[in-house]
């Protein structure tokens, strides 16, 4: 048959996966108009959008698939000239095994009989084994944290041996990923088409596709940039053979065996990254570097330059467009850093001084000078060593070569304002550097114009700060990560470097630090190919670049407002806007996590370039915003949040007990919001401090609190310590809504003898309103379904005693023994701020009860499961947040684990905390758990972002006179 994709005829091949059960869904074909045809064997086949998260155990179609229509078994795809758009294919075979599986695509033609100008691409999906995760997966993805496998590697259908028709056994799922690039000059309407699977030639399955050309064209240069250095020589390694070995030239010289191979590589690999956007540059391959006997640098540029000229020039990329940004080759080793093989500071300025004269003078002969920039990536912590590298360098770059660009990777504000503890001081380095690349993390948005010499680069992070290139982040990040840089306002994507790739088609990450975020392409060599592959996660990449372009046909056409409301719908918060109390407080909900917000967002975009082409319409906020497509939109993707932190309470002189409550609110819409907050009903004989209290105008996207107090003569909590009390949320011009609040509060039970600390839990006698259970996670509590105070499923019970002397603490973590990860340390590392690779709890308590000083003054005790405990006043955080030290007491603390649970005791003399405040009525208190083995880390107080602030602790009773058993806290 003919191919409406390319003039020659081409039959498109899909392979088999990975096995996994699948049901049958034979109304399916029937709906689609082919019935089960081959010895009515029940197969399942539909498509989905490229943003759907397809997986080895995925069982059907998405409900809000938006270009596949189930019911009618139909395909429908919207494209602009000059723009690749992907859609998915997935097969099961069913019962009984299928033969020569094949994917044809039929002619697209409009009605007036013209066929569609365009090229497609089909790619087999290999899946990928993760067996390794980080807590803002489970916290911000509500990812459950389990090795799986994920499809991410994607091989030509074409490719000998694997590209061929193949048979599928039984329960099987096959994945195709189709490119479709629509080529200049093809005429805008609706193409209608198919797409069929067959088995030796005969029909499974048909589909009706159809194409909407939209009547304008994006253009070949990136509205965004995005730059990646990719490891020649690793590149190499995992291609090349010389006398059968893995092989990678030190130098590329014109002498070398394998010379051509290598070139002919890496401008391939350069070429792929380019085809999806993204300037892929070459290291490990810089000019010759020779120190002469007089002590001058000698430097040899001709097989760098034949490496590179075509790259630089742009002939690999669509239209011939040059890369705007190209790093001088320098890396740290080249000439080694003072202490790293060199006799002085003063001497490696110099070789530095005349390496940065030659690669400027050299830039500026080959015609790349706008091009360059330098730049030196040193070892060492980040910041301090950096910066203090970076002290070295920058002034001997700026001095030696001031024409060229210099990038340093450190963010353009002092990090201590936002809760970095000992934030080296960087201001003067920064005010010298032409470039600054930072993680998302540790962007902080600005609304003021760009500078015109200065650029701001955002690197790939994670969330609840930027859109994540991690396996198994999910399908919408990172085609959202473009969109989280054009609404920070960032210049460039500074992509992971890649490189340590592995040599097998059995790919398994089981390491959190493993490369798998930098591997946007992998080689081929494992599947008999001389030049890498695409991941699924760089066509995701790709799809985002290309929707910035319809984001700067709307700037360039005068549409600033709408591509700026349209950026802020879809990632409402990245970077700095995400900071709670502190930066490592990351308030969640920085993309719409919500695939159907997507699809109407981007179906407005490309409504919108399309009526400011055509100069209809407007842009004026008041005028569009009245459409009712817009209207819809907005109230989806736009709204206020508001949450409540925990209950605290306090004793007055008189024995009344005052509560509040923080009313956090955010306001996402596109307008200032104001309204009132109230209580809802209250206990018995408790009376509020004021009806409502009133809040606004709260600009967008800024925050604003009250808080509610109330005052009574006692109170009482569940069994596990909890007690839900309701706020009535009512922001002008919508319905009121209820907010929950959780009282957490336990009383020490009296001891009449102290309690032997040894983890043996069986000489703690039952108590009253002591116990802490129903544990709850951090993360994006009010966006989940459902009840956002609910339990997770693994327990956790934790007890409070006093004799007068001694403060003890017991915990009961439930879960089978062989879940437990342990490590034979007596230190504690953190991953954003939480905990991780071991089993632990963290007992936080605030003797002050918030009325003074902020996390300082929190004393912080971890137990791990292997017994080994760390006592601290203050908070031994990575980021660092505030000044901490060694409690100054000893801290009895032992665990034991269990068949079914381990367990924890700790004992903390008084006399260490009462002189922080000598007459407490309450102290704040907190227990946060880590379950390692699937990142689950929860809280008793319900805090909603982190425990690491007095704000965000729950209530102790600790009586400074014994209570009568019996009694009821006041």
């Amino acid at each position: 048959m003919s191919s409406m994709f390319s003039q020659r005829s081409r039959r498109i091949v899909m392979i088999a996966a990975r096995a996994c059960v699948l049901g049958s869904l034979a109304s399916l074909m029937a709906a689609s108009g082919c019935g089960p045809a081959i010895g009515a064997r029940p197969v399942t086949v539909w498509a989905a959008d490229m943003r759907q998260q397809v997986e080895p155990s995925t069982r059907g179609p998405a409900a809000d698939d938006a270009i596949y229509d189930a019911e009618r078994g139909s395909l429908n795809l919207q494209a602009a000239v000059n723009e690749t758009v992907c859609f998915q294919v997935v097969i099961h075979s069913g019962l009984t095994s299928l033969a020569d599986v094949n994917i044809e695509l039929g002619d697209l033609r409009s009605d007036k009989g013209h066929t569609l100008r365009a090229e497609a691409k089909v790619f087999r999906a290999w899946p990928v084994r993760v067996e390794a995760f980080h807590p803002w997966q489970r916290l911000y993805r509500q990812d459950e944290c389990q090795p799986r496998e994920v499809y991410d590697v994607l091989v030509p259908a074409d490719t000998p041996e694997y590209g061929l028709p193949v048979t599928l056994p039984p329960d099987t799922m096959a994945l195709a990923w189709v490119d479709l690039h629509i080529e200049k000059g093809s005429e805008p309407g609706v193409y209608a088409g198919t797409v069929r699977v067959t088995s030796k030639g005969q029909p499974l399955w048909t589909m009706n596709a159809s194409l909407e050309v939209h009547p304008f064209a994006l253009p070949d240069a990136p509205a965004l940039r995005a730059i990646t250095r990719f490891d020649g020589r690793d590149l190499c390694r995992s291609h090349l053979r010389l006398a059968g070995k893995a092989y990678a030239p030190v130098r590329l010289s014109q002498h070398d065996p394998l010379v051509d191979q290598a070139i002919d590589l890496i401008h391939a690999t350069a070429e792929l990254l380019n085809a999806h956007g993204v300037t892929g540059v070459p290291a490990g391959y810089g000019p010759a570097l020779h120190v002469d006997a007089d002590g001058n640098l000698q430097v040899r540029w001709q097989d760098y330059d034949r490496l590179v000229q075509p790259l630089l020039d742009g002939e690999f990329s669509s239209g011939r467009v040059r890369p705007d940004a190209w790093p001088v080759p320098l890396e740290a080793g080249d000439i080694p850093l003072p202490g790293r093989g060199t006799g002085s500071t003063g001497l490696y300025q110099r070789l530095l001084s005349q390496y940065a004269r030659q690669a400027a003078e050299h830039f500026r002969l080959r015609r790349w000078h706008d091009q360059a920039f330098f730049e030196v990536d040193v070892p060492g912590t980040w910041p301090d060593d950096y910066a203090r590298w970076q002290q070295l360098i920058v002034p001997t770059l700026a001095q030696a070569a001031p024409t060229l660009r210099r990038l340093v990777r450190l963010p353009d504000a002092q990090m201590g304002a936002y809760g970095w503890f000992g934030w080296p001081d960087t201001h003067r380095l920064t005010a010298r550097a032409d470039i600054l690349s930072v993680p998302g993390r540790f962007f902080v948005y600005s609304d003021a114009p760009p500078q015109p010499d200065r650029q701001r680069w955002l690197r790939p992070d994670h969330p609840p700060f930027c859109p994540s290139l991690r396996l198994g982040a999910g399908g919408i990040d990172p085609g959202a990560l473009p969109w989280a840089a054009w609404r920070l306002r960032a210049d460039a994507i500074d992509l992971p470097d890649q490189g340590g790739w592995p040599d097998s088609r059995d790919i398994v990450v089981d390491r959190p630090d493993a490369d798998g975020d930098g591997w946007l392409v992998w080689p081929g060599q494992p599947w008999g190919l001389d030049a890498p592959v695409p991941s699924i996660r760089l066509k995701r990449l790709r799809a985002g670049l290309q929707e910035c372009k319809y984001l700067y046909l709307l700037r360039q056409h005068g549409r600033v407002h709408v591509d700026e409301l349209l950026a802020e719908s879809l990632v409402p918060l990245a970077g700095s806007l995400a900071y709670g109390r502190q930066l490592i407080e990351g308030l969640g909900g920085e993309i719409q996590t919500d695939k159907t917000a997507w699809d109407d967002g981007l179906h407005l975009m490309a409504e919108e370039v399309r009526m400011a082409i055509a100069d209809v319409g407007s842009d004026e906020f008041d005028q569009f915003t009245n459409r009712i497509d817009w209207r819809t939109f907005l109230q989806k993707a736009r709204r206020v949040r508001a949450w409540a932190e925990p209950v605290r309470l306090r004793a007055d002189a008189a024995g009344l007990i005052r509560a509040q409550i923080p009313i956090e609110i955010l306001n996402l819409r596109a307008v200032p919001v104001s309204g009132k907050v109230r209580w809802g009903p209250l206990p018995d004989l408790w009376k509020a401090a004021g009806e409502s209290i009133d809040f606004g105008p709260v600009q967008p996207f800024q925050r604003t609190r009250v808080v509610l107090s109330a005052e009574g003569p006692g109170l009482g909590t569940d069994t596990t310590g909890h007690s839900p009390w309701t706020i009535v949320f009512e922001p002008d011009g919508e319905d009121p809504t209820e907010i929950t609040a959780v009282l957490s509060a336990v009383a020490a039970m009296q001891l009449d003898e102290p309690i032997t600390v040894d983890g043996d839990l069986t000489d703690w006698k039952p108590g009253r309103f002591n116990t802490l259970s129903r544990f709850r996670t951090f993360g994006r509590s009010d966006d989940r379904p459902g009840d956002p105070n609910e339990p997770v499923p693994s327990g956790t019970d934790a007890f409070v005693a006093s004799d007068g002397e001694t403060l003890y603490i017991a915990a009961r973590m439930h879960g089978a023994a062989q879940d437990l990860r342990l490590k034979q340390t007596n230190t504690v590392a953190y991953d954003g701020a939480v905990p991780v690779g071991e089993d632990l709890i963290e007992i936080l308590l605030d003797p002050d009860n918030g009325a003074s000083g902020g996390p300082e003054r929190l004393i912080h005790v971890i137990v791990k499961a292997n017994g080994a405990a760390v006592a601290n006043l203050g908070l031994d955080l990575d980021p660092p947040l505030g000044p901490h030290r060694p409690l100054g007491t000893q801290v009895q603390a032992a665990a034991r684990i269990h068949k079914d649970a381990w367990t924890a005791e700790v004992a903390i003399p008084l006399r260490a905390l009462r002189p922080i405040r000598p007459k407490p009525a309450y102290w704040g208190l907190n227990i946060c758990r880590m379950r390692a083995a699937d990142l689950e880390y929860t809280n008793w107080s319900g805090a909603r972002v982190s425990s690491y602030h007095p704000e965000a602790l729950g209530n102790l009773l600790v009586p400074n006179q014994p209570l009568p058993a019996a009694a009821d806290p006041p």
